[in-house]
């Protein structure tokens, strides 16, 4: 482990030898590479994203029918 380590050290160090340049296209297509991946990565990790339900909350939860309405809703079926 400590010889992988010394060996990414040393790439690391003969990658960034000297300055990085940048054009100014190349850096804002970086930056919004990376803005989506963490809209990508945000979404995948969000609950939201398990199953959205979208309803009406007029009925305060009261879902049931009296017998008598529900005979009448099912003849209207």
């Amino acid at each position: 482990m400590l010889q992988f380590k010394k060996m990414v050290k040393e790439k690391m160090e003969l990658l960034f030898d000297g300055e990085i340049t940048l054009l100014k296209t190349d850096f804002w297509l970086a930056a919004l590479v990376i803005f989506l991946l963490g809209v990508l990565y945000g979404l995948m990790k969000a609950p939201l994203t398990h199953g959205i339900t979208v309803s009406c909350g007029n009925n305060n939860g009261n879902t049931w029918l009296p017998d008598d309405l529900e005979e009448d809703f099912d003849e209207n079926e």
